[in-house]
């Protein structure tokens, strides 16, 4: 275990519980089982117990560490640094493009960008845009951009 990942784990679980803590302060709706602290809540659990995993893992093999390491170049950088570019873009073409084809192309690029296969990053795009949708515009009845799909065809 490196000081790095102890640190990590240690910040995360600092964060869960920051999260559970201001989720308990949120007011609940009468009438209701299920207030709005559910989901900080959850996220805030889930948050702490990865930290908590991450800072007790076992050690690592010295030599699985050191095959692991890629020296950090310029097409390094960039590939760190491409999944934030295309979400960044992605809020910016929201609006006018839409939701639906806005969510396929950000799934796809960066599923791309992980190396994945190209028909299975299709694949994967189309699923989780189509569930993502399902969820927040049915289910939980969040407002979407159509953009260019609501045009008159």
């Amino acid at each position: 275990m490196t000081l790095p990942d102890r640190i990590g784990g240690v910040v995360l679980v600092m964060l869960g519980v920051a999260v559970v803590i201001a989720s308990l302060g949120l007011p609940a709706i009468p009438g209701q089982p299920v207030g709005p602290a559910i989901f900080p809540t959850v996220l805030g659990a889930a948050l702490g117990l990865s930290g908590l995993m991450i800072f007790a893992k076992p050690q690592r093999q010295a030599a699985q560490e050191s095959q692991g390491r890629e020296v950090l170049s310029i097409i390094g950088t960039l590939r760190l640094l491409s999944p934030v570019a295309v979400l960044i873009l992605g809020y910016f073409i929201m609006e006018s493009v839409g939701f639906l084809l806005t969510g396929f192309l950000i799934v796809l690029i960066i599923s791309l960008l992980l190396r994945g296969s190209v028909v299975g990053s299709l694949l994967l795009s189309a699923v989780m845009t189509v569930v993502i949708y399902t969820i927040f515009a049915s289910l939980l009845r969040v407002p979407l951009p159509a953009g260019i799909l609501s045009l008159p065809w």
